[in-house]
């Protein structure tokens, strides 16, 4: 009798994950050639992401998924294009925070160096028009603080730091310690950059549609997730 029931219980559990994965392709499907919606932008994903949290993996699948385009260094590549100034000079203030003596020294050693103000202005265009083109993926740079939300899904991704640290150490052949204090220096830089330049705080929930704790679910399940999601947003 046991055993009848756990193989009724198994052929529910098969039939479930069969209607999941029938529903999942469905979804795909359905965004792979999804338009702009009616207000004029999108779909697109921002990802808010802790460094060792797999954000560029999960964004790069999200991506191949739906058929949509990853921004990444690319923003700022597009900012050092249209503004001619040389990309080393845009990458020093891609999400970092600077005083005001800052930059006022670099504006003097630097004449091109556009300034805080000069970068965020850009770095604002330059995203607002990805995200209304649509079909993107976008990664960091706060996008979730400015963009119309109703275009697309804002996901955060995280883990604890000691998994992060881990993460990082296994794939740029660090020791702990090392990856430990990258992983601390590089959330700090984050967080003073969302708090100088939005005055918000990277780790308010309320700034997201989706935060996603990495070590708890596989690289596979937080991308069906986010895809869901926006499905439920845009579709």
């Amino acid at each position: 009798m046991a055993r009848k029931e756990r193989d009724v219980n198994l052929d529910i559990v098969e039939r479930q994950a069969h209607a999941w994965e029938s529903r999942r392709r469905a979804v795909e499907e359905s965004l792979a050639h999804a338009t702009p919606c009616p207000r004029g932008g999108g779909p697109y994903v921002t990802i808010s992401r802790q460094h060792g949290s797999g954000g560029a993996t999960i964004a790069r699948e999200i991506a191949r998924r739906l058929d949509f385009k990853v921004y990444d260094r690319e923003i700022i590549q597009q900012i050092a294009a249209e503004t001619r100034v040389a990309a080393p000079l845009i990458e020093r203030r891609d999400e970092r925070a600077t005083t005001a003596l800052d930059d006022f020294l670099a504006g003097l050693v630097i004449p091109q160096d556009p300034g805080e103000a000069g970068f965020i202005t850009e770095l604002f265009r330059v995203v607002n028009g990805i995200a209304k083109n649509g079909r993107a993926v976008i990664l960091g740079r706060g996008g979730n603080w400015f963009l119309e939300p109703t275009w697309g899904v804002r996901a955060r991704l995280v883990a604890p730091e000691e998994v992060r640290a881990a993460r990082i150490a296994e794939r740029d052949g660090l020791t702990a310690a090392v990856a430990r204090r990258r992983v601390h220096d590089l959330d700090n830089a984050q967080r003073a950059f969302i708090r100088q330049v939005f005055h918000r705080d990277i780790d308010d929930p309320c700034g997201y549609d989706l935060v996603v704790n990495t070590a708890a679910l596989p690289a596979d399940a937080v991308v069906d997730i986010i895809v869901a999601g926006l499905a439920r947003r845009v579709v």
